[in-house]
């Protein structure tokens, strides 16, 4: 009798663990299941975001650069410049250099680059800001190459309440070479 009663709780154990089993693995099954569908969604997001980006760099890449036809003159950029130091009301009297430089080719293009060297003297941050907006949005293509800001010797600085700099920028422009 004794072995018949270890032949039924053995029965019964292995019984219970094949429900417990049964019931478990569905539900580890349908937990793998959800984790592989969030996974999938998400790197369909990601896939439509990439696709996205791709055309918007293909877009972007295939729009023409905004390049003038000739050389500008010394004459035409600096009235651009003071164009712009008025519009941020800079007097002509703060701008110490216009220089335009010589062309520079791009390489593997036909655009040529023209630098300008500007020197700007006590003009607030406001100013400068203003300034180099009004310049790169005025619709000649200017864009700035190159910007330093110095703080101006002490005897200025006192004399314009301390918020002045002394302001070195390189602009350039696009020129279309055929």
């Amino acid at each position: 009798m004794t072995t018949r009663k270890a032949t039924t709780r053995r029965s019964l154990t292995l019984l219970l663990v094949l429900a417990l089993a049964t019931a478990v693995l569905p539900y580890c099954a349908y937990e793998q299941m959800e984790s592989y569908r969030r996974s999938a969604v998400d790197s369909a997001v990601q896939w439509r975001e990439c696709r996205r980006l791709a055309e918007q760099i293909k877009t972007l890449k295939d729009k023409p650069l905004q390049a003038t036809a000739s050389l500008q003159s010394k004459v035409q950029l600096a009235h651009a410049v003071e164009e712009a130091a008025k519009m941020a009301g800079i007097s002509v009297d703060r701008i110490i250099r216009i220089d335009a430089r010589p062309p520079r080719q791009i390489e593997k293009t036909l655009y040529k680059e023209q630098p300008t060297y500007v020197e700007l003297q006590g003009v607030t941050l406001h100013q400068i800001i203003q300034f180099l907006y009004s310049i790169t949005k005025n619709g000649q293509g200017m864009e700035i190459l190159d910007l330093r800001l110095h703080a101006p010797r002490v005897e200025r600085a006192a004399g314009a309440g301390g918020e002045s700099w002394d302001v070195e920028v390189t602009l350039t422009y696009l020129i279309f070479t055929s």
